[in-house]
């Protein structure tokens, strides 16, 4: 059991890192060259139409469930709304352009198109409900888009921040950063204050995968309706997996006897949940918001589930086909530049530890020699 928590560990850290350093560097390229008034205008306001931009922009990017937590946070730091951070944090990871086609070549042009379809009403329900229920009091968009004029990074929650103990990284208005900043940010402080968590998830993802894989459905003999769709998203909500990585463990599933539909809420739930960004999501946005994003995705999933199996039984087989091709196997070679990537990340994620161990160490002492 031991070996195969570490086989979990491993795998689960290799398949998420390509995604984390394409997202970190999207955060770069983000506080590099958008201007957080731009976003404060665009994605600010506590409105549908917000909601909606951060849906959209959610849809053809290429992250997955931990890739895209980031991305959304350096967004929520440029001062956009929590409604539109979750709108495109719920509906970003089960899509994305290599995802869709994937979708379209092994499950079939419904199912390629209803998945980013599902994701976009997700994001929209989910960023609503935000507006209406969210933060108690939300910090106001002006102040946010002028972080760069403040000492405190709008986005942290707790004493341990660290994006500003190492580098300023908000500059003076009007200030331009140079491209450095690309690396320098996302890798440096960007990465100190989201480092710890994401461990944190990472284990207990690696825990969950251990004592609870996905292919122990059939075992349970729910196959079908919606105790199997529930079954599927208490097993699913939790895991990581990504959007590719998805679609031929659904494939097994449907093979053994799962329902279209139950295999849709492993396709959806899977890609936009686990422990790993939900620890981050409870720390940055906090865990009023962070219910709810996950309530939503739980709600639409089971809803989208239940459409899809009734979709399944009145359309014509010829529009509903599932499976075009493609390898059923639940497994998939990670192949070396995973690999190598991992091994980057890992490196940068150890040095971001130790840099905050330092830090805590620092100021430790310093409240010591205080007293």
């Amino acid at each position: 059991m031991l070996g195969e928590f570490f086989h979990n560990l491993v795998h689960i850290f290799v398949d998420m890192a390509p995604y984390m350093m394409l997202s970190m560097l999207v955060v770069g390229l983000i506080n590099t060259y958008v201007r957080p008034r731009f976003i404060a205008r665009s994605l600010g306001k506590d409105s549908v139409g917000s909601v909606l931009k951060g849906g959209v922009l959610g849809i053809p990017l290429m992250l997955c469930s931990c890739g895209v937590v980031p991305t959304a946070l350096e967004l929520k730091r440029n001062g956009a709304s929590d409604g539109a951070v979750v709108s495109f944090l719920a509906a970003t990871p089960q899509t994305g352009l290599s995802s869709i086609i994937a979708t379209y070549g092994m499950l079939g042009p419904f199912m390629a198109v209803f998945r980013p379809l599902a994701a976009f009403l997700t994001g929209v329900v989910s960023g609503i409900a935000t507006n209406l229920w969210g933060r108690r009091h939300p910090l106001p968009v002006a102040e946010t888009a002028m972080a760069e004029d403040d000492d405190n990074c709008p986005a942290c929650h707790d004493e341990d921040c660290h994006c500003h103990h190492h580098e300023q990284h908000h500059h003076e208005a009007g200030e331009k950063k140079s491209f450095k900043n690309v690396f320098t940010y996302p890798f440096g402080p960007f990465l100190d204050d989201i480092s710890l968590s994401f461990v944190v998830g990472i284990v207990l993802a690696a825990v969950l995968s251990t004592f609870l894989p996905y292919d122990s459905l059939s075992q349970y003999g729910i196959t079908n309706g919606l105790p199997a769709i529930l079954l599927m998203l208490v097993i699913s909500l939790p895991i990581y997996i990504c959007s590719i990585s998805s679609i031929p463990v659904a494939l097994t599933l449907l093979a053994s006897g799962i329902s279209p539909g139950a295999a849709f809420v492993f396709l959806f739930a899977g890609p936009a949940t686990n422990v790993a960004s939900i620890a981050l999501i409870v720390k940055q946005l906090g865990k009023r918001v962070t219910a709810i994003f996950v309530a939503s995705i739980a709600v639409m999933s089971v809803v989208f589930g239940l459409l899809y199996d009734w979709l399944y039984t009145i359309l014509p087989p010829a529009a509903t086909q599932l499976i075009h091709g493609g390898d059923t196997h639940a497994d998939h070679d990670l192949g070396w530049f995973s690999y190598a990537l991992a091994i980057i990340f890992a490196v940068l994620l150890l040095w971001s530890l130790i840099r905050r161990a330092r830090f805590s160490w620092h100021r430790h002492q310093e409240k010591k020699a205080a007293q």
